[in-house]
């Protein structure tokens, strides 16, 4: 997922910004850990420079850069000649995605004969949004030779060539994009000289572009859209549609074909320069070679978003970038402002769900969330898969298994999905066929260590086949030796099988990958019991209760120490 490779830059990007600037308060940084939540958001420190300034630290640690930016410019108000509250205040302005604000503030910093990085960038969006042609390539000019703007200002610059009639030299320098990859030639290059070729009137070269573009592996579906948006417009409307059939199950494939044949598909429209300014960010903040800092891809998807109000792809990955590092309501919030006409649409309630379901007592707006989107979508086997994951949360385990039925029989079937639909037969105790879908989940998938751990642990709790489900968790501990749960099977099994001392070996090693794990932990005194080691297990027993087990497990952990004090 891109999401991942954007990683938690939220969260990432307060370390970087406590490091930014002349120096570091230690002391402010001591007391910004007292401060409470809603100190932060009810703007009461609006007086105080200190207060003001002790809220924006305690909002990045808490990666709240929105009410960071809000409290250093609030500090900023009160000293305003202090270059550290100006580089905090414009970093925190531009990563929350004010780029007004944040072009103003780099402003200041320039007229004091100082210079951060990234400064050129909200200016140079916004001379970008005037068609100030002339202004945008000096800026970008001047971005260009920053190492961290590097990639952005060669974008910039290359357009504001182009929009002033010299299109070739445009071209050009969009070259040098890859002058240090050693021959490799980047989606971002490639994507941005495609689209400015066909800009230019130079079909031939666009349509060439594209073509070598469309060869290269892991491309970025959005890119795929981009080129064969090129090859609808110019002559390879076969090829076009092709391309977008391969597009993953998330797009709405069948819809954008249709309007593609009708002709009132977007993709025959070919997009002005601010688009493909907006596009040419986006692609080099997700492109495998460009590696960009990670906060700084926020801020450029911010930029690209600021650029193109209808660039869904941009929004797609701020609200990913959100729910990675956690903020799921803001994730949430963004990713509820794609419109239903987006082809990232699907995709980003699917996601939408996925988010909800992680929140506790969101699961059911989750699943009335896949639910509306199977009104629209009613044979996308991906909505039906998440419909049954979202049941499965809110313990609605018949519908689940049906929807993982539905999911297959649209032609998702592979090992994943049996998986999770042996699962949900377990979990209305249909052991016969949870067993088969078990047994054909592992032969489709026998690198899933999940599955095989899964099966090994229900086979001990059907208590049967335990040499079986040893060798089965024995593999997925292979693959995983750090998964905690998996060496709790494996030290399970061996209790089961009355190898208390083996048993002992890796029930204590599954304690200490997850000590707070009340399964676990009952399971390490029920071996200490068996061990004649009572005083450990009461021990144990006890600290499993502390971990909030379920209701049942507390009953059963309750009753084992009601029945040694008994004995005592």
């Amino acid at each position: 997922m891109i999401a991942a490779k954007l990683g938690k830059m939220i969260t990432a990007g307060t370390a970087m910004l406590f490091m930014a600037g002349c120096a570091s308060p230690s002391t402010s940084l001591s007391i910004a850990d007292n401060i409470s939540e809603n100190q932060a958001r009810d703007r009461s420190y609006q007086n105080s420079e200190l207060a003001a300034f002790m809220v924006g630290q305690f909002a990045l640690k808490n990666g709240d850069l929105a009410v960071a930016a809000d409290a250093f410019t609030i500090a900023l108000a009160q000293n305003q000649d202090n270059p550290y509250l100006l580089n905090l205040a414009f970093q925190t302005q531009y990563f929350s995605g004010d780029i007004e604000a944040a072009s103003d503030l780099a402003a200041r910093i320039e007229r004091s004969d100082d210079h951060i990085m990234l400064s050129g960038e909200p200016a140079a969006a916004l001379a970008a949004m005037e068609q100030d042609w002339e202004a945008l390539y000096v800026l970008a000019r001047h971005m260009v030779a920053d190492g961290q703007s590097h990639h952005t200002g060669t974008i910039m610059a290359a357009w504001a060539l182009a929009a002033q009639g010299q299109g070739d030299a445009g071209l050009v320098m969009l070259d040098s994009m890859d002058q240090f990859l050693n021959d490799y030639q980047s989606q971002t290059r490639l994507s941005q000289q495609a689209l400015m070729a066909e800009y230019i009137g130079n079909a031939e070269l666009a349509v060439a572009y594209a073509l070598d573009l469309l060869e290269q592996e892991n491309l970025d579906q959005n890119i795929v859209i981009d080129m064969a948006g090129i090859l609808l417009r110019n002559g390879n409307a076969d090829d076009g549609m092709l391309w977008i059939n391969r597009l993953g199950l998330s797009f709405p494939r069948a819809r954008m074909l249709a309007d593609i044949e009708s002709g009132i598909s977007p993709l025959l429209k070919s997009p002005d320069v601010i688009n493909m300014i907006s596009t040419g960010i986006v692609t080099s903040q997700i492109d495998p070679m460009q590696h960009s800092y990670q906060p700084i891809s926020l801020a450029r998807l911010y930029l690209a978003a600021y650029l193109d109000r209808n660039n869904d792809y941009a929004k797609y990955l701020i609200a990913e970038s959100y729910i990675e590092a956690g903020l799921i309501d803001d994730g949430v919030a963004m990713l509820s402002l794609i419109p239903d006409h987006s082809v990232w649409y699907p995709e980003a309630r699917m996601n939408m769900a996925v988010a909800l379901r992680s929140e506790s007592g969101q699961a059911s707006l989750a699943l009335t969330v896949i639910n509306d989107l199977l009104d629209d979508y009613p044979e996308n086997p991906l909505i039906w898969a998440e419909k049954a994951l979202t049941a499965q949360r809110n313990q609605h385990h018949a519908e689940a298994e049906k929807a993982f039925t539905k999911a297959m029989s649209l032609g998702l079937n592979n090992g994943r999905m049996l998986y999770y639909l042996a699962i949900a037969q377990a979990d209305q105790g249909k052991d016969d066929l949870a067993e088969t879908s078990f047994r054909q989940s592992i032969k489709q998938a026998p690198f899933n260590a999940y599955s095989l751990n899964y099966f090994g642990y229900w086979l001990i709790e059907k208590n049967r086949g335990f040499e079986e489900a040893k060798a089965y968790i024995q593999q997925a501990v292979d693959k995983q030796p750090e998964n905690g749960a998996f060496v709790d099977s494996l030290g399970w099994v061996y209790f089961k099988m009355g190898d208390y001392q083996n048993a002992l070996i890796y029930l204590e090693r599954a304690a200490m990958l997850i000590p707070d794990d009340p399964v676990i932990t009952d399971h390490l005194g029920d071996v200490y019991w068996a061990l004649e080691r009572q005083t450990e297990a009461m021990h144990e027993w006890r600290r499993a209760l502390i971990f909030a087990p379920d209701a049942e497990l507390e009953k059963h952990i309750q009753t084992k120490i009601n029945r040694t004090l008994a004995d005592e």
